[in-house]
């Protein structure tokens, strides 16, 4: 029984003690909003504060979030040092208010601006969230008054501050983009074409694959994204042996469709190379007839064209990064496409009724430029 109550009032320790470490979650504003309340708790009416230390990966976050912090302090009148007077101190002692300095830096600073304590921060990226670390400290015994740790939630307001974009980005949804790269197939040949017994080899042709997407943000790390993409497929049948003529072919079949996918893409990073993860189904619509060639060994060369007919479906998965340059992000995207139904045709080539072609699967990678508009 003693055991037990060690045990338990062991755990309740370990718990306390570790309380500190896990970090709140919120976002932006909200933080901004806590640190402030925090502070000026402590300041009240007549402390003279400086805040005089920032570390950050983004300029433009430091930036903004010290002047939200100085404004909100102000506001609860504290008596807070006129930014000019800071940067102008750090820049005497060859300091970089975004870049690193120490505690005791930091208190000598606050010593010749006169103030009374002082706030040290920084951040830095966490993948999942953005980690805010932000402490006042007394000028005259260096103990630290207060000190507060964040993980801020990256959605499309915190992602802005970082890049450096007005507020007024955050609340636009829609994006469009446009890519260009190259299709590396391995595609099946259709029963209706070499049977169902050995099947010959099989060759797919690499293609150049131009996409446009547009996409509509459904929450700060859910998108939904539509896009076009223009295919040129096709397989190369090699030493196919034929029963009904008893000849030896080798058959080349070249045809172009629309692709439709339909995406559902998540962000599970932000900061510094935005990627996505996506997954969705897709339809393809023959744009061009398809262009079939027999080699029959000993015979020539049979050539000819049929109507491709019907919609072919199918799943697409994958990821892309994004690169933030001007306006948007440069995007590279590797996906996975499977035709779920085959390709078929109808022509005087091919005899009486429909006859499959081909399931398509393969590799597209590609690269391109999105913005929001």
């Amino acid at each position: 029984m003693k055991s037990m109550k060690r045990t338990v009032l062991a755990l309740v320790v370990l718990f306390a003690l570790c309380l500190p470490v896990f970090a709140a979650t919120n976002e932006y504003e909200a933080a901004v909003a806590e640190i402030v309340e925090t502070f000026a708790n402590v300041l009240g009416k007549g402390t003279t504060v400086a805040f005089v230390s920032m570390e950050s990966d983004s300029e433009a976050f430091s930036s903004r979030f010290m002047s939200d912090v100085e404004r909100g302090l102000v506001n609860r009148d504290a008596i807070v040092l006129d930014r000019s007077n800071i940067d102008a101190i750090v820049a005497e002692l060859e300091f970089q208010t975004s870049g690193l300095v120490d505690d005791d830096q930091a208190v000598s600073i606050g010593h010749m601006l006169g103030a009374q304590m002082i706030i040290s921060a920084k951040a830095s990226n966490q993948v999942s969230a953005y980690h805010v670390d932000i402490q006042l400290i007394d000028i005259e015994t260096t103990l630290v008054r207060r000190h507060l740790v964040y993980d801020l939630k990256q959605d499309q307001n915190l992602r802005n501050i970082i890049s450096g974009s007005s507020s007024n980005v955050g609340s636009q949804k829609i994006g469009i983009g446009l890519r260009g790269g190259m299709n590396f197939g391995f595609n099946k040949a259709h029963e209706d074409m070499v049977g169902t017994g050995t099947r010959p080899a099989e060759e797919s042709p690499k293609t150049f694959t131009p996409t446009l997407s547009a996409f509509y943000r459904v929450m700060d790390t859910l998108k939904v994204q539509l896009e076009l993409s223009y295919l040129e497929n096709g397989i190369d049948v090699y030493g196919f042996y034929d029963d009904y003529s008893g000849y030896t072919l080798d058959i080349d079949v070249r045809y172009k469709t629309l692709d439709i996918p339909l995406l559902l893409a998540w962000n599970f990073i932000q900061k510094p190379v935005s990627v996505d993860v996506f997954a969705g189904a897709y339809a393809s619509i023959p744009v061009s007839t398809a262009n079939i060639s027999y080699d029959i060994e000993g015979h020539g060369n049979l050539k000819g064209s049929v109507d491709v007919t019907g919609v072919v479906f199918g799943v697409v998965g994958g990821f892309d990064a994004g690169f933030r340059v001007g306006p948007g992000n440069v995007v590279v995207d590797a996906r996975f496409f499977y035709d779920l139904t085959p390709a078929m045709a109808q022509g005087e080539l091919l005899g009486e009724g429909s006859q499959g072609l081909m399931y398509r699967r393969g590799v597209i990678v590609s690269a391109g430029y999105m913005f929001e508009i």
